[in-house]
């Protein structure tokens, strides 16, 4: 069963592909393999869903 964060999660590693060039026909491969990282940055709160890195949390993490 699909999780309510796997659509979001979907579509932010998407944004991110297309961001960084890559060509249309290998995006949906990369966002099945890679949506769950996503998925997982957006939960850990350094990520938001545009796929742009939240700094203010990243510098939390590496004071940690």
């Amino acid at each position: 069963m699909p999780s309510n964060i796997e659509p979001i999660a979907r579509k932010m590693t998407g944004r991110i592909c297309r961001r960084d060039g890559m060509s249309e026909t290998k995006i949906p491969l990369w966002v099945d393999l890679h949506w769950p990282g996503s998925a997982a940055m957006l939960e850990a709160g350094v990520m938001d869903g545009d796929g742009e890195w939240i700094i203010s949390e990243l510098r939390f993490i590496e004071s940690a």
